[in-house]
């Protein structure tokens, strides 16, 4: 193990993960003196029935009653964070239970900053120009129902602008969530192809953040034991969406992946993950899936150590080119379990009218976003413009990466 000079670790979230943790709701509630929440949460969870479990174990509690409740677009859109912000005031809530995915639990989150900062501001995108040096914490409990982002335990939060335009990003540790409750009950009517997705997301998180350049023992520890929940259960939960104890191996390790990355922050997968969204409108954990083993290789002559061990892990192999290996192979087999909904190159990825979301003509807008994005400075290896374009036109097609073009650097 490396132990660096120096490092900065921070995980202030109170975490109660268990088959039934959701009965531990009203408790929480009740520590964090919240007796009237605003419930966020979106429509897909909504008709699997989730808000219906939480409300019963608050009604049972004598607190549903007291809650109001916002049905939220399926991503974190910076108009739905404005008006659930106002709904909060004008319903005089004292805290919030986001119930959903990363992007309404980043809901959540933009909705604690704009509540918590200057009171003449009313717009999240204002803080994309101005700092905010203070927060006043707001109760947040997350409820998370994917596997994937790890937003639960993150300081981080995405809120989408407007399509085609610089998603907004912030960073703070008075972000992350008061709570955090796990309970594999709440991802067992996820549809494969999203378990999948999501599953591909969290591992990406836990192998850049042991690959990467801010990684530390703390962080490591995290990534190895995500890696082996994710690697043994994720095939499981796409075809057996109902099993309870892969569910709660795959949460758990979604959780311990977004606390490594949030302290061992992600390189140029995440990084080219952002610019697809931005400007293509691609599905994070789509994105990630087919980048992750790209991004790997581009490394490879970096990190060849830390692959190695993670293959002796996973598959017994013991060369850095087995761990890549098996995250295509992985790739593979959650395409063909998925009936091809899971792509393995961006040429297949198609937008909601079936159209391609990704085109040649894409690529080189992609790659030169991708050079404003400061998760460049942990990659372990530098890379320019060219770099970036190789490795998308590789993705974009399914074929190799030609590692005698990469520009090695210092770093």
């Amino acid at each position: 193990m490396r132990l660096p000079d120096y490092f900065h670790f921070s995980m202030r979230v109170r975490l109660i993960a268990g088959y039934e943790a959701l009965e531990r709701l009203p408790e929480l509630l009740s520590d964090l003196s919240c007796q009237h929440p605003l419930i966020l949460t979106d429509q897909n969870v909504t008709e699997a029935g989730l808000l219906e479990l939480v409300d019963n174990v608050l009604t049972r509690a004598a607190v549903s009653s007291a809650c109001t409740r916002m049905i939220t677009p399926a991503d974190s859109q910076a108009e739905a964070v404005n008006a659930a912000a106002a709904a909060y005031a004008a319903a005089d809530c004292d805290g919030i239970i986001a119930l959903g995915g990363g992007s309404v639990i980043d809901m959540a989150k933009g909705v604690t900053l704009l509540l918590s900062c200057d009171p003449q501001i009313s717009d999240i995108r204002a803080y994309a120009r101005h700092s905010c040096s203070h927060l006043t914490t707001i109760p947040c409990v997350a409820i998370p129902t994917t596997s994937g982002t790890g937003s639960e335990v993150t300081r981080t939060a995405e809120i989408t602008d407007t399509p085609g335009t610089q998603m907004l990003r912030f960073s703070s540790e008075t972000l992350q969530c008061s709570a955090a409750l796990i309970d594999p009950r709440m991802s067992t009517t996820l549809p494969s192809v999203l378990s999948a997705s999501t599953g591909m997301d969290a591992l990406s998180h836990a192998f850049e953040a042991y690959t990467g350049l801010g990684k530390n023992p703390l962080s490591d520890g995290l990534s190895v034991q995500a890696i082996e929940l994710i690697s043994a259960h994720l095939e499981q939960v796409t075809t057996e969406p109902a099993d309870l104890t892969a569910r709660m191996a795959m949460a758990v390790g979604s959780t311990m992946a977004g606390q490594a990355s949030d302290n061992s922050p992600p390189g140029i997968t995440h990084a080219i993950a952002h610019a697809l969204s931005d400007l293509c409108g691609v599905h994070h954990g789509s994105s990630v899936s087919i980048l992750l083993p790209y991004g790997l290789e581009y490394n490879e002559h970096k990190i060849t150590g830390e692959l190695e061990e993670l293959a002796r892990l996973i598959t017994g192999g013991t060369s850095a080119e087995d761990a890549i290996a098996y995250l295509r192979a992985l790739n593979e087999q959650l395409s063909a379990t998925t009936e091809g909904a899971h792509k393995t190159r961006l040429h297949d990825i198609t937008d909601q009218s079936g159209a391609a979301a990704v085109r040649p003509e894409h690529l080189p807008l992609v790659a030169r976003r991708v050079l404003g994005d400061p998760l460049q400075f942990y990659n372990p290896e530098q890379f320019e413009y060219q770099d970036v374009l190789n490795l998308l036109e590789a993705a974009y097609w399914g074929y190799p990466l030609d590692r005698t073009l990469i520009t090695q650097g210092k770093r």
